[in-house]
């Protein structure tokens, strides 16, 4: 497999594992009470789920633009989608964990109130 298509799947499933991880983040900010600060945080969650979209589409297109004429384009398109199916139904098993783990986010983020506090926080051993 080209470097390239691996590297679109991987972008295509972080994309599609984020999007799917966003219908926890409104039942967290209702839980919390602290709904600005829970859509604040996975705002940054967001900004990497477009980041990656950024780089998937040159790569895609330069890859499609090479292989115009070639039997495996709909081969590779068809491996996109299941990746996407995949991502999302690895998305909907991780809600609860996800819940979890980010509702403590936001409840170290109202105190911090610094992204890198957070995320320092939450990689030493005493993490909240």
């Amino acid at each position: 497999m080209n470097l390239q298509i691996l590297l679109v799947l991987i972008f295509n499933f972080i994309i599609s594992l984020i999007g799917t991880l966003a219908y926890s983040v409104r039942l967290v900010g209702v839980r919390t009470g602290k709904i600005a600060i829970s859509f604040t945080v996975f705002n940054i969650l967001s900004l990497i789920s477009r980041m990656a979209v950024t780089f998937q589409e040159p790569l895609l297109t330069n890859y499609v633009e090479k292989n115009l004429y070639s039997n495996n384009l709909l081969h590779i398109f068809n491996l996109i989608i299941l990746v996407s199916g995949a991502a999302a139904a690895f998305g909907a098993f991780l809600i609860p964990t996800f819940q979890k783990i980010f509702s403590k986010g936001v409840m170290v983020f109202s105190i911090e109130r610094s992204i890198p506090r957070l995320v320092i926080d939450g990689m030493s051993k005493r993490g909240r």
